[in-house]
This record gives structure tokens, C-alpha cells and sequence, in this order.
């Protein structure tokens, strides 16, 4: 069953003297089938206002910022970290059932 991953950002602290943003709280979440859970992080930054690829806070997108925080902590290695979770809450189920209902003389078994 497929994994699908929800990047969100749930807070940032910035200084007010050059708006820079120098640390990051995100979520990661992962979904398979009804199961999900998801992981809570914060990551530092080191903003640089003097640096041409600069973004002010007030243009700043959530796109813009979850691509920062991949590039920290490394998209596949976060990934990795929610789906060894959800494996343990929620391990997947074998695709040949162990237990089955059903009555032997009924045509629906």
C-alpha cells in the first residue's frame, strides 16, 4: 500500500532587527491507508539578509520554507523517520488474511 507525505509548517521565530527566520517547527506526516501518524520537529536556520537568493518574511510561502527545512534534515531521511513510526503504531497487514469469516455451505465464504 502507498505511503503519501504531508509536509506542514506549524511555527517560525525570526529576528525583528532584518526579519530573518532562524529557527523552524514543521510536521511530517504519513499516510497509508487509514493509518497515519506523523513527527513534530524544529530545525535552526541561518538566515543570511546580504545573500542574493534572501527572501523577506513578509514574501515568504510555506513552499518556500518546507524546501529550506528539506534541505536541512533531508527529505528521504525524514520520510524514513515517519514510516519506521507507522510501521510500529500501525504495521501493514499481510496481503493473504489469517482469519477469514464465512460458514462452508454458503455461497458468499
Amino acid at each position: 500500500m502507498t505511503v503519501e507525505y504531508t509536509w506542514s509548517i506549524q511555527d517560525m521565530k525570526r529576528n525583528t532587527s532584518d526579519d530573518g527566520v532562524f529557527e523552524v517547527t514543521f510536521r511530517v506526516s504519513a499516510l497509508r491507508g487509514t493509518c497515519q501518524t506523523s513527527e513534530l520537529v524544529g530545525v535552526e536556520l541561518t538566515p543570511d539578509p546580504l545573500s542574493d537568493t534572501y527572501i523577506a518574511y513578509a514574501d515568504l510561502t510555506e513552499n518556500h520554507v518546507i524546501t529550506w527545512v528539506k534541505s536541512v534534515v533531508g527529505q528521504s531521511a525524514m520520510e524514513e523517520e515517519v514510516l519506521n513510526k507507522l510501521n510500529i503504531l500501525h504495521p501493514e497487514v499481510d496481503a493473504t488474511p489469517v482469519v477469514q469469516n464465512g460458514i462452508p455451505w454458503s455461497s458468499s465464504k
